[in-house]
């Protein structure tokens, strides 16, 4: 077996690129066929990176909401209306009694905003490059300070995931990590 050397996945093809790199297109799509006997398989792990962190982290909050079936990103945003409303006065006890209401409040640029902010502060950014991120990957503008209260937002909501940051780091000094499965790179 091939792939990268962290253990993400990975595919081969003989297009010259990997398939999970092909545009969704449906007339490039057509243009790949699988040979005689076999089939190509699509599959889709919702937010696979997220909820892997959420259960390595311990982070409640997160596996909550995953558990109870809720929109990370759309609850991640409406934690950030909150502290932004309240300037940072919410607690977290607060917001989840009110969540729904805070979500309610949620529009599709905060949500793509959260999304950014899911993704780029589990692994760390810092606020001024989760404004180029948001900008760059989103299509979501945000001035310095909104990006700011954007990473105070997300860990005061998901409040493991910082600690467990320091953890990685902490390992990483010593040369290495090691995975839950105790791979180490």
């Amino acid at each position: 077996p091939t792939g990268p050397r962290t253990g993400r996945m990975s595919s081969e093809a003989e297009i010259g690129a990997p398939l999970h790199v092909v545009p969704r297109l449906p007339w490039v799509r057509k243009m790949i066929k699988a040979p005689p006997g076999r089939k190509i398989v699509a599959g889709d792990f919702s937010q696979i990176e997220l909820r892997s962190i959420a259960g390595i982290a311990n982070e409640f909050t997160m596996q909550a909401l995953y558990r109870e079936g809720e929109d990370l990103h759309a609850a991640t945003a409406g934690m950030i209306l909150a502290m932004g409303e309240t300037k940072g006065q919410i607690t977290v006890s607060d917001y989840w009694k009110e969540r729904h209401v805070w979500m309610a409040k949620v529009t599709k640029l905060d949500r793509d905003g959260a999304k950014g902010a899911n993704f780029g502060l589990a692994y760390g950014m810092q606020a001024e490059k989760l404004q180029t991120y948001a900008k760059q990957s989103y299509k979501v503008h945000l001035t310095i300070d909104q990006a700011r209260t954007m990473r105070e937002g997300y860990f005061k909501l998901y409040s493991r995931i910082l600690p467990w940051h320091e953890e990685i780091m902490h390992e990483a000094r010593r040369g290495y990590v090691e995975t839950p499965w105790g791979r180490r790179i």
